[in-house]
């Protein structure tokens, strides 16, 4: 690592969510500490200014871009004041399907139904997947508040299952991470209809609506990019599809700011030499993946490394930092 090196950061959520097994949430507060500490010791500036800087040889040193994955709501409800605040611009890259609908990302959906606390059935009988399925639940059918705040830390990456709740979600995002939208679709309705939890969505989980997109970037502090349509495995799906989940995205973004973009986040970091051809063909200009390194110079602009932040007090980003910077 090096000084004259920058930096990608990748942040999904500024929320407190009860459960977040993927830990894609920072608190507020830890956020207005990592905007401090930005502008203190570092110089915060756009991703595009990075990508520039790459290619076009002027200095990284030290030079930090924020981006935001998803386009959860609270992006413009909590972080987009706070990056006001203390003038500090970032890039959120949107999923187009999240402006049509106000439900829930999948994942969280699943998280909605299996690890908050209440009764469940024991077992799940049925076809999930097109497959029989069938998990018994045992002592975790009935979850209670207490073991919902025990089990709050738990992550689907790292430590194990911290009980036959967390197990069956881990299960069952491994079958429906590469089901299409709309077999996973069906794979929830079969869900819900098992666990008696009625359908609707946690209003704190949902993506930004088309108002809130156009607003966010009003003030020039926030540039908005693509996500794909539905978030999947780009890698996993055939050239059309691929080309359709990047293309479609790009148009209805656009069509929402009434201006284009050009820059793009590889959704769950998942592409292949050809993702990045379509996306050159789509006329993205430059594209984020989930490579953990810093950026340096002649880097390739459709593959920029990001350092994911977690839930870090101020003592431990700070740290962060400094191993990377």
């Amino acid at each position: 690592m090096s000084t004259s090196d920058g930096l990608i950061l990748m942040y999904h959520r500024i929320a407190a969510p009860s459960s977040d097994p993927w830990g894609l949430s920072v608190t507020a507060e830890h956020f207005v500490d990592h905007l401090r500490h930005l502008s203190a010791r570092y110089h915060p500036t756009t991703l595009e200014d990075l990508a520039q800087r790459t290619t076009s040889g002027r200095p990284l040193d030290r030079r930090v871009a924020v981006t935001f994955d998803d386009g959860y709501a609270d992006n413009c409800h909590v972080a987009r004041p706070l990056l006001k605040q203390y003038n500090v611009p970032a890039t959120v890259f949107m999923c187009s399907d999240g402006l049509e609908q106000r439900s829930e990302y999948w994942w969280d959906e699943l998280d909605r139904l299996l690890l908050q606390p209440g009764e469940l059935p024991r077992v799940l009988e049925g076809r999930i997947a097109g497959r029989d399925f069938e998990f018994d639940l045992q002592d975790d059918a009935v979850y209670s508040n207490a073991e919902a705040i025990e089990r709050r830390g738990w992550r689907a990456l790292g430590a194990g299952p911290a009980g036959r709740r967390q197990e069956l979600y881990l299960t069952l995002y491994g079958i429906m991470r590469l089901r299409t939208h709309l077999e996973r679709a069906d794979d929830l309705r079969q869900l819900r209809e098992w666990s008696g939890v009625p359908s609707g969505h946690r209003d704190s989980h949902r993506p930004m609506a088309r108002k809130e997109l156009a607003a966010i970037e009003a003030d020039g502090l926030i540039a908005i990019g693509a996500h794909s349509v539905t978030h999947p495995f780009l890698s996993e799906l055939p050239e059309k599809e691929q080309r359709a989940e990047i293309e479609q995205s790009k148009h209805a973004i656009e069509t929402v700011l009434g201006h284009p973009i050009d820059s793009f986040a590889y959704p769950n970091g998942s592409y292949d030499s050809g993702t990045v051809r379509l996306l050159c063909e789509a006329d993205f200009s430059l594209a984020c993946c989930s490579k953990e390194q810093t950026v340096t110079h002649e880097m390739d602009v459709m593959q920029l490394p990001r350092v994911v932040v977690e839930d870090l007090d101020l003592d431990q980003f700070g740290r962060l930092l400094a191993r990377w910077l």
